[in-house]
């Protein structure tokens, strides 16, 4: 008899969220899959270890209670799974902004310096100096490795819309870069 959690371990995500609707196995098993790719993309976002933390288990809570929402036909998982994190991020900032004003990606300090430019600037001086839109747009792509298609999901954008920020946002990266040397 085949273990449980390797026939799991052979699973898409999609059909492990239809199967985690039925099965704790299989939400394990989801858990297991997507939780460092949570907490990164809190982290990131946060800069701090223990908000991180509070978060991937707020979505992680969160996606227990709603998996019977998801739909394999209507977009990929991973597109969906991130989009409930950007949302629940969002309902973070908007309670923590009524205690105290903090712009979005202030705390960001641990990314490596760009050796290419003399270490003059690192990347995450870059990245804060973007438009919150076109960081977003970043760290979904590059950092989350998120595809065109799941980023305009995400974003409730068009592709072509995710392309044209993507290309800005990169073009002013590199003229900030070119500025500080």
């Amino acid at each position: 008899m085949i273990p449980f959690s390797f026939y799991y371990k052979r699973k898409s995500l999609e059909e492990l969220a239809v199967d985690a609707k039925r099965d704790r196995r299989a939400f394990d098993e989801f858990y297991r899959r997507m939780v460092e790719k949570a907490y990164g993309y809190y982290l990131r976002r946060l800069g701090s270890a223990a908000e991180a933390e509070d978060l991937t288990h707020q979505l992680f809570l969160k996606m227990y209670e709603n998996l019977s929402q998801y739909s394999p036909s209507d977009t990929p998982f991973e597109a969906w799974f991130f989009k409930v994190a950007r949302n629940l991020l969002i309902d973070y900032y908007r309670k923590k902004s009524s205690c105290t004003e903090t712009p979005l990606y202030e705390n960001i300090t641990y990314l490596d310096p760009v050796s290419a430019i003399d270490e003059k600037i690192t990347v995450a001086d870059a990245l804060a100096s973007l438009p919150e839109n076109y960081r977003e747009i970043i760290y979904l792509s590059f950092f989350d490795r998120l595809s065109t298609k799941e980023i305009a999901y995400i974003l409730d954008i068009s592709e072509e819309n995710v392309r044209v920020l993507k290309h800005r946002a990169l073009k002013a990266i590199l003229k900030v870069i070119k500025d500080e040397r």
